[in-house]
């Protein structure tokens, strides 16, 4: 027990030491959470026209970005912009355009757009705690394993008895590393006042899924089998999995045979794991 405390604590300095490791499991997620809850990208407006009184928030124009028909208790919508973040933004709006139709005629629905209920401030907390996971798993081992295997050190590991040690060593290490960034980036939510709720449950399932970004990052090691192509692996992994896993919009955003596809990603079940886990 004294040598894998002893090994963990290694790790962990290592961990520290990589600075590439901390900016990708903590600065990143926090500086996006931070920027989306105080709303500092830039947004584009959106404007609606309709066949009925539009609430309050809707902007109308003329020359609107989408058209909405209300006839025989369905709303139809008819987009017209083909900017892909409008149409983000059309889509919510007209998931909370519903919502206030429902509270007068609780029959309204809407034809040809499903969208599930969103707050956005909730999910991009989910997403950011996920993409925290998934670095502090698949990222953090794989810039581990490829430093020692620059070394020729895991070739050594691998035939010595401390094997089983090492990563076991690796994946208690990964799980720390989880706890540590989840505690701060749900601190600095609840500082930000945005809504999750976490049981004990809930924080098992968080674990859980950072266990699965600790496998993918076993994995990619043992695959590609160099240092650099496991690294460039293993980033290019964080940066492209994430808009395709539902991390930073909804997968509903996305077009039809790309919602299929993100199903198939492990990084989507990592961040539906932790969504659930916050009951968001």
């Amino acid at each position: 027990m004294q040598k894998l405390s002893n090994t963990v604590y290694y790790l962990f300095l290592e961990t520290i030491r990589d600075y590439m490791s901390i900016i990708l499991t903590l600065i990143v997620p926090i500086m996006l959470l931070v920027l989306v809850n105080y709303n500092i990208t830039a947004i584009p407006t959106v404007t609606f026209s309709a066949n009925f009184d539009l609430p309050d928030f809707v902007k109308t124009s003329e020359n609107p970005d989408a058209v909405l028909t209300l006839r025989d208790n369905i709303l139809k919508v008819e987009i017209k912009t083909k900017d892909p973040t409008k149409i983000s933004i059309i889509k919510a709006t007209v998931w909370k355009i519903t919502s206030k139709l429902k509270e007068v005629r609780p029959f309204y629905n809407v034809k040809y757009i499903k969208i599930s209920s969103l707050d956005e401030k909730s999910h991009t907390l989910a997403g950011m705690l996920a993409l925290s996971v998934l670095s502090s798993g698949m990222v953090t081992i794989t810039r581990t394993l490829a430093r020692y295997m620059d070394k020729k050190i895991t070739k050594f590991i691998n035939i010595t008895p401390i094997k089983i040690q090492f990563y076991l060593s690796m994946i208690v290490n990964s799980t720390f590393i989880t706890l540590a960034s989840s505690f701060v980036l749900l601190t600095l939510a609840r500082v930000l006042n945005i809504k999750y709720t976490l049981t004990l449950s809930g924080l098992l399932m968080i674990l859980f899924s950072g266990f699965i970004s600790a496998l993918i990052g076993f994995a990619i090691p043992i695959i590609v089998r160099s240092r650099t192509g496991s690294v460039a692996i293993a980033t290019l992994v964080y940066t492209i999995l994430p808009p395709l896993s539902g991390m930073y919009f909804p997968i509903e955003f996305l077009p039809k045979y790309l919602q299929s596809f993100s199903y198939c990603l492990p990084s989507t079940w990592i961040f539906l794991l932790v969504k659930s886990a916050l009951k968001i």
